[in-house]
C-alpha cells in the first residue's frame, strides 16, 4: 500500500480520513510489547507530518490509532460508539436534499449522537449496492431505499439504533 492511501477511521465520535495510516502502522509494528502510550505517540509523531491531529485532539487520535494499531494485529478491539454513522445516498435530487434535511431535524429533535453524510457518488452508491434511491444507511445497514420515508418513521428508526434517543 502506498503512502498516500487515506483510511478512514473513527476518532472521538467523527470518521477521519487519516493519509499514510497502512505505512506508518508498519513502521511501529515492532512495538506490540509496548504500552497503548507508546505506540499511540510513535504513530502521532510519524502521521502528525501529513495530517493534521489538533492538539485538542490528541488524546482522541491516539486512541483511535492505538485501536487500528490492535485491530491490524488481529486483536480484538472495543469499537468506538459515541454516535449513529448516517448515510443518505443519492445524486442531489429534490427527494434525495428532503430526506437529507428531515435527517438532520430528527436528529437534533431526538438528541441522537450521528454523523450525518450525503453520498452523492454513483460509484460509492453502487459499491454499497443500492439500486433504488434516496436510501438511507444507518451503522451501514440500509433501512429504506427508493422513498422518503414519513417523519415518524425516519425518528422509530432512530429510537431503534440509538436506545438513548429522547421521545418527542
Amino acid at each position: 500500500m502506498s503512502g498516500d492511501e487515506i483510511t478512514q477511521i473513527s476518532v472521538g465520535g467523527l470518521r477521519i480520513g487519516i493519509k499514510g495510516l497502512s505505512a506508518a502502522l508498519e513502521q511501529v509494528a515492532s512495538l506490540a510489547k509496548s504500552s497503548d502510550e507508546e505506540i499511540g505517540q510513535a504513530l502521532i509523531d510519524i502521521l502528525q507530518r501529513d495530517n493534521y491531529i489538533p492538539a485538542a485532539s490528541r488524546g482522541d487520535y491516539v486512541q483511535a490509532l492505538v485501536r487500528e494499531f490492535k485491530r491490524g494485529r488481529g486483536e480484538q478491539v472495543e469499537e468506538e460508539r459515541r454516535g449513529l454513522h448516517i448515510r443518505i445516498l443519492g445524486a442531489g435530487c429534490p427527494a434525495c436534499q428532503s430526506l437529507t434535511q428531515l435527517m438532520f431535524k430528527v436528529v437534533t429533535d431526538l438528541g441522537v449522537p450521528a454523523d450525518v453524510e450525503h453520498v452523492t457518488d454513483y460509484g460509492q452508491i453502487a459499491a454499497l449496492g443500492v439500486l433504488s434511491v434516496p436510501a438511507l444507511l444507518i451503522d451501514d445497514r440500509l433501512v429504506v431505499a427508493g422513498r422518503v420515508p414519513r417523519i415518524d418513521e425516519l425518528k422509530e428508526l432512530l429510537c431503534k439504533a440509538w436506545p438513548g434517543a429522547r421521545s418527542t
